[in-house]
């Protein structure tokens, strides 16, 4: 087998190399600059548009405000304040649930039933680091109301008239603040659109920010799993039946909402635009009939170019895998999706049903899945390595499960950067061995092999010293003025000798020792997440993702690969350490060091 290189990066990625380097970029310039002997897709899975650029883990944070011209559809949820008729005090907490609200998710009127207080709606674009650029916007809006802007934006703004504002926006760590004053409930106000006033005529047709576009330029294949809100927990509300009626729409105050994410138009629209095969995650069918899953492939099958197919999985990561969950779930699903397809004229070669876990070995996952396959076309592996790879050697340790929160008990420290790039190159080996098992083994049962988390799986221990160091603080720490004092639900291991149950300290200065045993353990863990950070933007990750990817095109013989900047990444107020943040990643110790540390763009 070979593989042949185009050195000719496009324009975006030569002028973004000279000022970042890694990984983090490397690879999504990577897919569009490597072209393999083999016929499969080296595709990219799209970034959660609601990670704050306070995130650790990820690579991607410019998604927060630099994905859409129109920057209404990066806002947050609505907050609703109230403050005494004439007041420019702070506006106090209004509960949502005393606000009606429009189908297109803006308030249906602000009314506080009172003639001394007045309501408003509040939401944010950009909180913690906005990336839009800086220069003069224009704010539409429809309905009879008012608008304030503040944060990013300079107020009083340098135009005004009903429907229409001309304002002026500098991006900080502060975010754009946008306020509904008052909306009058027989008109509402409704449809807010900030653009820059050189789209002002064109944002309709030019959905998608050129920046974004740049970065997906060449790439065939997109997986809209975090677009789509999917989950891996069969018991997550995210992947319960949805409601077509419900759904988000273009026209919606917002495309980050918890419901079911971005809208099926834009997403298809993005795909049509950069010419890339779509790979979408939907939640369980209510019955054979179910209107949102026939809904979202029906506009699909007659929206998205005709050359363009469609890949659709369940969930993401296999919900349910243990179980018959995942088997039952993907059958009713692919029902559905397979007369919508076919009831559009689409070829049935286009749709690719496909079932996926997060975990190496899929015998366990198909033992349950039946004897009859007919249901899906494809399986797809994690592809990615480090975490789990040695999975399939017998018997061998694992150097590269950093997750796990035994894997500093045998070490006196956490290990060095050239030791963790070492484990790492041997782990794309190790990796390659069992997927080729599986690729095997899966092909003899006539299914396509794909491939849809591909990356490095390089995050620290979620549940462990730092996790138990911050709890106990909060239970037991310096506010605590009863002794005693009990510490429960202790996540292992708590000095890597066996956690107990629970701990009751009856003292400060009992508790003080305790921590400062914790304390050790902690800092352990927070140096290997440094060091984890130092290894995914390193030089050497572009080598280890191109021959991983390499070892998967044309020594494994894998179909469809998905390259994933942004799976690992996580908020920094869920990390380990970001209660005292003594032992927060170092992406998380403060609004300038993550402004010094996060990778804006893959």
């Amino acid at each position: 087998m070979y593989i042949t290189m185009i050195y000719s990066r496009n324009a975006y990625c030569d002028s973004q190399f000279s000022t970042t380097r890694g990984f983090v970029l490397a690879v999504g310039c990577l897919v569009v600059s490597a072209t393999f002997v083999s016929a499969a897709f080296t595709g990219l899975a799209l970034p959660p548009l609601d990670i704050s650029p306070l995130q650790y883990g990820g690579s991607w944070a410019s998604a927060n405000s630099l994905v859409f011209t129109d920057l209404m559809k990066h806002s947050s949820a609505f907050t609703f304040g109230w403050r005494r008729v004439g007041s420019n005090g702070t506006w106090m907490y209004v509960s949502p649930s005393d606000v009606a609200m429009r189908p297109d998710g803006y308030p249906a009127g602000l009314d506080s039933k009172s003639n001394t207080s007045v309501w408003s709606a509040a939401t944010v674009i950009g909180k913690d680091g906005a990336y839009y650029k800086a220069g003069r916007y224009v704010v539409l809006y429809d309905g009879n109301g008012t608008l304030e802007l503040n944060g990013d934006a300079t107020w009083p703004p340098v135009s005004s008239t009903p429907g229409r504002i001309e304002v002026d926006l500098t991006p900080s760590t502060t975010g754009l603040s946008v306020r509904i004053t008052s909306s009058l409930p027989s008109n509402p106000l409704n449809n807010i659109r900030i653009v820059p006033l050189a789209n002002e005529s064109n944002y309709q047709e030019n959905v998608f920010h050129p920046e974004f576009l740049a970065m997906l330029q060449g790439i065939p294949l997109l997986r809209f799993s975090a677009w789509m809100r999917a989950s891996s927990d069969p018991t997550n509300a995210r992947n319960s039946p949805r409601s077509w009626a419900a759904r988000t729409t273009p026209q919606h105050n917002s495309q980050v909402r918890d419901s079911d994410g971005v809208a099926v138009e834009h997403m298809v629209q993005l795909a049509n635009t950069v010419g890339a095969n779509m790979w979408i995650s939907l939640p369980r069918a209510a019955n054979e009939s179910d209107p949102y899953i026939y809904g979202i492939v029906s506009y699909i099958a007659a929206n998205l170019s005709s050359n363009l197919t469609l890949t659709v999985e369940y969930g993401t990561d296999g919900p349910g895998w243990l179980g018959s969950h995942l088997s039952n779930s993907t059958r009713l699903i692919s029902a559905v999706a397979r007369k919508a397809w076919a009831d559009a004229g689409r070829p049935r070669a286009q749709l690719r049903m496909v079932m996926t876990t997060n975990w190496q070995s899929p015998a366990n996952t198909l033992s349950l899945a039946g004897s009859n396959l007919s249901y899906i076309d494809a399986y797809a592996l994690p592809g990615s390595f480090g975490g789990n790879a040695y999975w399939a050697w017998a018997g061998k340790s694992n150097p590269t499960y950093w997750g796990d929160p035994s894997y500093l008990s045998t070490r006196a420290s956490a290990p060095a950067l050239s030791t963790v790039l070492k484990y790492l190159r041997s782990s794309v080996i190790a990796a390659d061995v069992g997927y080729y098992k599986s690729y095997e083994w899966i092909k003899s049962l006539g299914l396509d092999v794909l491939a849809y988390m591909s990356g490095p799986d390089m995050v620290g221990a979620l549940y462990g010293a730092r996790s138990n160091f911050d709890r106990a603080t909060r239970a037991c720490g310096s506010n605590t003025t009863v002794w005693p004092c009990t510490f429960t639900n202790i996540y292992p291991p708590l000095a890597y000798q066996g956690a107990p149950s629970s701990i009751t300290w009856t003292s400060a200065s009992q508790f003080d020792n305790t921590m400062q045993a914790m304390a050790a353990n902690a800092s352990k863990e927070a140096d290997l997440e440094s060091v984890l950070r130092q290894a995914r933007i390193h030089d050497t990750m572009y080598d280890m993702m191109l021959d991983s990817l390499w070892r998967w095109h044309n020594q494994t013989g894998g179909g469809d690969v998905v390259v994933d900047l942004s799976r690992t990444a996580k908020n920094c107020y869920e990390a380990a350490g970001s209660y005292t943040r003594t032992y927060a990643p170092d992406e998380c110790k403060g609004t300038a060091d993550a402004a010094a540390l996060v990778v804006a763009k893959p």
